[in-house]
């Protein structure tokens, strides 16, 4: 795994959706190993050694947290979905949809004799460790979990399943640890209203831009990568996000 755009979303899921085989039997660390270069081969990276190297390292850490994760073990959970993609998703009051990713969406039985069910949404991280105190200041885990309460758990229900409580698992590989949010205990109305605040706050700044957008300076001078780029409908034209895709530097998006 690799923390940036490169090879991030083709290992995950390769290396998530085959886990388990359709036998039942758990793979060994050479399933693995060929799981990931498989993915890079895909992806055409094999030229680029630096990048299959740091992927590379990480994979230890990561075969380890399959069987031994500190809140999730992958056998105590069912994969239902790997790298599922968010779509055009609203929420009341926003100006903008959103679209992205979920690394791995799982359930958890409460017992084989019923239907009731724990729905985990689970977001693999290779870079630096956040607390949930952290967590719960950015927009990604909110909007995961208003995604899983509005949208997956809906679905899932409707296949005859009780959904009866979701998890949002931020699983840190090169730590070893991981930061569960509880949606229904750890967000509130007011927290929805931030996000679409954020929103209405991007639509704004690119209107100023638009006024703007043959003023170099006027531009160079508001223009910052930060974790709502993913989002911005300038970025296509933006100096400082297409210099950082350019050259290749990993920062935190959307995905920090």
């Amino acid at each position: 795994l690799w923390r940036g755009m490169e090879i991030d979303g083709s290992a995950e899921n390769c290396i998530v959706r085959d886990l388990t085989t359709p036998e039942g039997r758990k793979i060994a660390w050479n399933d693995l190993l060929q799981c990931y270069i498989n993915a890079c081969e895909a992806e055409c990276l094999g030229e680029r050694v630096e990048v299959y190297r740091k992927g590379l390292a990480f994979l230890p850490a990561f075969f380890d947290l399959t069987w031994n994760h500190p809140t999730l073990p992958m056998i105590k959970s069912e994969t239902l979905d790997v790298e599922h993609k968010i779509e055009t998703f609203q929420i009341p009051g926003a100006a903008l949809p959103f679209d992205g990713y979920i690394d791995r969406v799982a359930m958890v039985r409460h017992s084989l004799e019923n239907k009731k069910i724990s729905l985990i949404i689970e977001d693999y991280k290779t870079g630096r460790e956040a607390s949930k105190e952290d967590l719960l200041t950015e927009s990604q885990p909110l909007i995961y979990s208003l995604y899983a309460d509005r949208v997956l758990k809906p679905q899932i229900e409707a296949q005859g399943w009780e959904v009866t409580e979701i998890f949002t698992v931020f699983t840190y590989i090169a730590y070893g640890t991981s930061v569960v949010i509880r949606p229904r205990h750890d967000y509130t109305g007011n927290d929805i209203e931030w996000l679409a605040g954020i929103t209405h706050q991007m639509v704004k700044e690119a209107e100023t831009y638009n006024k703007h957008k043959d003023d170099l300076n006027f531009l160079a001078k508001r223009e910052t990568v930060n974790d709502h780029c993913g989002w911005c409908p300038r970025k296509a034209i933006c100096q400082n996000f297409q210099r950082m895709v350019t050259l290749e530097v990993t920062v935190d998006m959307g995905d920090p």
